[in-house]
């Protein structure tokens, strides 16, 4: 019986043992991606910081580009603003003298209208 005991006591340790083996092994790998993952970043930051480029892919870029794009957008939006402010307050001035002579206009006539009257 302790033949068999043993044996059983053996498998179960054999289970655990494999167990933590394939658990380390997995930690391992884990830390070895991040490993390389900061190596290829420190890489990538070396290579901006020697060339003073922002990547070397355009895929590097993209975040970068969209922002640019959305800037651009926005300054000729607000470009379009100004340009339609200064077309209204065009329209306002000529309005407004129109209205000036328009008022003037009035005013002559009331005042002719007034020496003329008979008497």
């Amino acid at each position: 019986m302790t033949r068999v005991a043993s044996f059983a006591s053996f498998a179960s340790f054999a289970s655990f043992a494999s167990f933590a083996s394939f658990a380390s092994f997995a930690s391992q790998q884990l830390m070895v991606n991040r490993m390389l993952e900061v190596q290829r970043r420190t890489q990538d930051t070396q290579v901006q910081i020697s060339t003073g480029k922002k990547s070397q892919t355009y895929g590097g870029i993209s975040g970068d580009a969209l922002r640019l794009i959305n800037f651009e957008n926005t300054r000729d939006m607000t470009q379009r603003h100004v340009d339609n402010n200064v077309s209204a307050e065009l329209c306002l001035k000529t309005e407004e003298a129109s209205v000036s002579a328009i008022k003037d206009r009035v005013r002559d006539v009331a005042f002719g209208a007034d020496q003329f009257q008979p008497a």
